[in-house]
């Protein structure tokens, strides 16, 4: 509530309490709108989990400074992305920070799985220990499945 809309209905706001209404009035305005905007809020598809988290977690404060854990991680599950909601769900978040935590585990690996199914098919992907020279003329040879049994079974490609 502004100073000028005070000033302009004292006649109208005889008391304390009655102020105290008038302004609980003039914020659910506002508590409402916060409320409708955290509800519909989702994960744009090219948003990271990071920024989604804080803007989600904003509006939460907003709507309900003593909002419980339960509830806000309801909130952030229930905007987020499609492709990583059943994965977090999964992981069963407990607070929020688990739930930043899991769901950033969850975007790195869509990102991985993305980056290797989008990689040209002839291109080969090096690993840290490839420049180990092998010979590929040596056959693989495997132990016996049980060694305490008289007769082994072998195992054959």
């Amino acid at each position: 509530m502004s100073a000028d809309t005070i000033r302009f209905n004292k006649l109208t706001i005889p008391d304390w309490s009655s102020f105290q209404i008038a302004i609980v009035k003039t914020d659910q305005p506002s508590i409402h709108r916060a409320l409708l905007k955290m509800e519909h809020w989702h994960q744009l598809p090219s948003e990271s989990v990071m920024k989604y988290y804080y803007d989600k977690l904003h509006l939460c404060v907003q709507a309900d400074s003593n909002m419980s854990s339960s509830m806000i991680i309801h909130y952030l599950i229930k905007g987020l992305n499609d492709s990583l909601l059943p994965h977090v769900i999964f992981r069963h978040p407990a607070t929020a920070n688990d739930f930043l935590y899991i769901a950033q585990d969850e975007e790195t690996i869509l990102l991985a799985l993305n980056y290797l199914s989008y990689a040209l098919p002839n291109a080969r992907i090096r690993y840290p220990n490839e420049d180990m020279h092998m010979d590929h003329q040596v056959n693989v040879v495997k132990r016996p499945i049980n060694v305490n049994r008289r007769f082994f079974i072998w195992q054959h490609y």
